[in-house]
């Protein structure tokens, strides 16, 4: 089918990054997020959009910084019924990125990062792609892993 192998670049820290265009939903630049005090990284806040709250997460975290980006851009990402917004210093252009030039990431690159397992080549710089069900999906995890840590023990 064609577009099945378009991918969109972000950038953080000179690290580029790319969400597969099927689970792209919207950008948008210089979002307003809501910090929350008490957040794991990788989660930067919250966002509203059309009425819902998303978590943000951000790339800089990704990159192994902290620092919060001069003119951020987000793209909006879901799979299924979750969402979440993934924060960048830059939203880039649209790459195809045939199947066959996709390679698997050395676990070295992916400790603690279950959603980068795959990259490519791109320009002679690496590109970690973003497996966005995966990523999803350890938000999942963590928030009902703080949930539980919340909840008050139960009286013995």
């Amino acid at each position: 089918m064609p577009g099945d192998d378009r991918w969109i670049l972000c950038s953080c820290l000179g690290e580029r990054f790319a969400v597969h265009l099927r689970w792209a939903q919207e950008i948008i630049y210089r979002p307003q997020l809501l910090p929350l005090p008490g957040l794991e990284p990788p989660l930067d806040g919250v966002l509203i959009w059309q009425g819902s709250t998303l978590p943000v997460i951000g790339l800089r975290l990704l990159a192994g910084s902290d620092q919060a980006a001069p003119r951020p851009a987000a793209v909006v990402v879901g799979a299924g019924e979750q969402r979440a917004a993934l924060l960048a210093d830059d939203i880039g252009d649209t790459v195809s990125l045939p199947p066959g030039d996709l390679f698997a990431l050395s676990p070295v690159l992916t400790s603690g990062r279950p959603y980068l397992t795959q990259g490519a080549m791109l320009a002679g710089s690496l590109l970690f792609l973003i497996d966005v069900p995966a990523l999803l999906q350890q938000l999942r995890e963590q928030a009902g892993q703080a949930l539980a840590q919340a909840q008050p023990a139960a009286a013995q």
